[in-house]
């Protein structure tokens, strides 16, 4: 029967406030922190548990839907030291398969790099702060548009897809940018099925006829373009018949000077200016009758 050392420091218990079970207090059930809210604890160790706290990093995850947000604003809340080049250095080593969160802390909580430093450390680096909030503003976008369940790859093959669509083809209504989006869809569905070694036949044809009927295909392109440049010579044929009737080939003076704008120049503007260079009395027509009554009026009365 084995008995304790005399000597061996008794561990105490906690409750974790998350989950309000009674746990020693040691590396196996609570990280260590530095900060001072914790400094009333056992070895200065966390409130929360490992697990609550994993499990509370994986809710902060799906809420921002980004992991490296939700790691940020774990780390904000319990005051520990972020760093983003850890992140990225761990996230290689998983082959982003699998949360960082474990891995994380373990680092931050026993390397000698990260010794007394809290969040308020890494929070003085603003461009972290940039960095991580413009990814998630972007990322956030991303999954408005496309939705949930998509990881960081297939949003960014999704808008590279999708920007490849409108912009080879005319994708101005509503209708078609939506069919486009499921489109896009259905070709990553293709794309993971294939790299899968799995039969890809009916997602191939569903894809058809998501652009059959968005008028995408090679066949419908042609009919629709066939008919944009029969509207086209219809409108030319429209602009001849309103602007220069069949008529005007006919008989050219019946719509010569149509709106007298040459018949106005010559009586208002190159006849005044004639007369005042050159002393002509070229009277306009229009006023000829009284001034011919004038000239009677005044032979009379000299008279």
């Amino acid at each position: 029967m084995t008995t304790k050392k005399a000597n061996s420091p008794v561990v105490p218990k906690q409750v974790c406030t998350m989950c309000g079970e009674l746990k020693p207090v040691n590396m196996s059930n609570f990280y260590k922190s530095y900060s001072v809210l914790f400094k009333g604890n056992y070895e200065n160790r966390m409130c929360c548990c490992k697990e609550c706290l994993m499990k509370y990093a994986e809710q902060m995850t799906e809420i921002y839907g980004n992991e490296q947000k939700g790691l940020y604003e774990v780390c904000r809340l319990v005051d520990s030291y972020y760093d983003i080049e850890l992140y990225n250095k761990l996230k290689e080593q998983t082959n982003n398969e699998s949360p960082v969160f474990a891995l994380f802390f373990q680092k931050i909580n026993s390397l000698q790099q990260y010794k007394n430093k809290t969040f308020r450390d890494s929070d003085k680096n603003e461009n972290i702060m940039n960095a991580i909030n413009d990814l998630y503003e972007n990322e956030k976008e991303l999954v408005a548009r496309w939705g949930k369940g998509f990881s960081r790859e297939d949003l960014q093959y999704l808008e590279e897809n999708y920007h490849e669509w409108v912009t080879h083809h005319d994708c101005e209504k509503l209708s078609i940018q939506k069919l486009v989006q499921m489109i896009c869809i259905k070709e990553l569905e293709i794309r993971k099925t294939r790299e899968e070694n799995k039969p890809t036949d009916k997602l191939e044809k569903s894809l058809i006829e998501l652009m059959s009927s968005s008028n995408l295909t090679p066949k419908t392109m042609s009919a629709v373009n066939e008919t944009d440049s029969s509207k086209i010579y219809g409108n030319w044929l429209k602009d001849i018949e309103q602007y220069k009737p069949a008529e005007y080939f006919q008989d050219k003076k019946l719509y010569f000077d149509y709106d007298r704008i040459l018949e106005y120049f010559n009586r208002f503007i190159l006849r005044p200016m004639k007369n005042l260079l050159s002393g002509s009395r070229d009277f306009d027509r229009e006023f000829m009758i009284e001034y011919e009554d004038d000239v009677l009026e005044e032979t009379i009365n000299e008279d």
